[in-house]
């Protein structure tokens, strides 16, 4: 088989849940095309589905990342992630606060799960002056996120997008 020497590799690869990001997933199959091409022109890109990694994915030609104190979905304190785009625009990717991976299979019983967490960042968010939000939703432990946060507060003139 002969080498296109012009060939260029993209890598757009989603995570393997609880074990590696897609850009650590991208760039080892990266490493693989360079074993056999040492000189391919290749390029990772981080991709997600609305679970874990779209923060990564949102934010990966910028913005700012804010460390927030959060209770998780099954009431544990901790710290979580969210992100703040160029365009002001918040990314929240619900699978950092409320993920299932987060959560004791013991305590995955979802009439006893909260999205508080959620509704904290929302709030941290909002006070900076953002007033745009996607919210993912995927590899979270319950669903009623959005609802419960929203509707919770009258957030004026602020704009919501769920990516389930």
């Amino acid at each position: 088989m002969s080498y296109n020497t012009n060939m260029k590799y993209l890598i757009v690869m989603d995570s393997f849940k609880g074990c590696m990001s897609s850009l650590q997933a991208g760039q080892a199959a990266a490493e693989g095309i360079r074993e056999v091409y040492p000189d391919a022109d290749v390029e990772v890109l981080p991709f997600a589905d609305g679970g874990e990694g779209t923060l990564d994915a949102l934010t990966y030609t910028g913005g700012e990342m804010i460390e927030c104190n959060v209770e998780f979905s099954d009431g544990t304190p901790g710290k979580a992630i969210y992100g703040i785009r160029e365009d002001g625009t918040a990314i929240i990717e619900s699978a950092r606060v409320v993920g299932l991976t987060l959560i004791k299979e013991v305590n995955r019983d979802p009439m006893h799960l909260s999205t508080k967490g959620i509704g904290t960042l929302i709030k941290d968010a909002y006070s900076r002056g953002v007033r745009d939000f996607i919210i993912t939703l995927g590899g979270s432990g319950t669903m009623m996120v959005v609802l419960e946060c929203w509707q919770s507060w009258e957030l004026s003139g602020a704009t919501l997008m769920a990516v389930i």
